[in-house]
Parts: structure tokens; C-alpha cells; sequence
């Protein structure tokens, strides 16, 4: 069964990077720019899993994360972040990431946090 991906990131190359990484472990992924395109994109697809940075303009990380929340409780969610402090990385816990990265991130390393999201029996 192959597992559908929502990549959330502002910055083009990195969204690009990750989909085509995550796409080469058999994921079929779709990208948004920010937490209001996202939000669309997973009413449309109803992916398993949302990967988001947190720092995106119009629509954040947290505020994606807060309503991702409100309409799949259960979805995993890694969240992505650059320049935070340590109560905004809470916070992103707080809000329903179960994994919380920081940039740069290393994309096996995201591929591992996922598999463990998705497959537990398997990670």
C-alpha cells in the first residue's frame, strides 16, 4: 500500500528536495507553500501524514498543526522548524506535532521518523 505525504515548506528547493527523497521510499507525496494551500490540498487527498515547517507566511506551521488536529486528531505530523526558541518548539507540541526537527534535517532521518508514524510494528 502505498502511502500518500503532504510536504508543507515555503521555500521551493526544500519542498522539492524532500519530495523527491520521500518519493524514492516508495511515498507518493504531494507539496503546498503554506498552511492554507496545505490545509486544501488535505481535505482534497487525505494524506497519512503531514510533513510542515513552522515558519511559512499567511498560514503557518502552528496554525496548519491546529487544524489538521481539529479534523484528524489521530494524523501524524512532523514539524519542521528553523529559527524557533525552545517555547515555540513546545508549542508545536503542544499544538500536535508527535515529531519536532530542526533544520537543516537530514532526510533519512525524516524517512526513519515517518516509517516509525506509519509503520511502528515496522521502525
Amino acid at each position: 500500500m502505498t502511502r500518500t505525504l503532504l510536504i508543507v515548506d515555503d521555500e521551493p528547493e526544500i519542498r522539492a528536495e524532500m519530495a523527491e527523497y520521500l518519493e524514492g521510499k516508495g511515498y507518493r507525496v504531494e507539496q503546498a507553500a503554506d498552511g492554507c494551500e496545505a490545509f486544501d490540498k488535505f481535505e482534497a487527498i487525505a494524506p497519512d501524514a503531514v510533513v510542515t515547517d513552522l515558519k511559512m507566511p499567511r498560514c503557518d506551521g502552528f496554525e496548519l498543526i491546529r487544524r489538521l488536529r481539529v479534523a484528524r486528531p489521530s494524523l501524524p505530523i512532523v514539524a519542521i522548524a528553523g529559527t524557533y526558541s525552545h517555547e515555540d518548539l513546545d508549542r508545536a507540541g503542544e499544538f500536535g506535532a508527535q515529531v519536532i526537527m530542526r533544520k537543516p534535517i537530514k532526510l533519512s532521518e525524516l524517512a526513519e521518523k515517518l516509517r516509525g508514524l506509519l509503520d511502528p510494528e515496522e521502525a
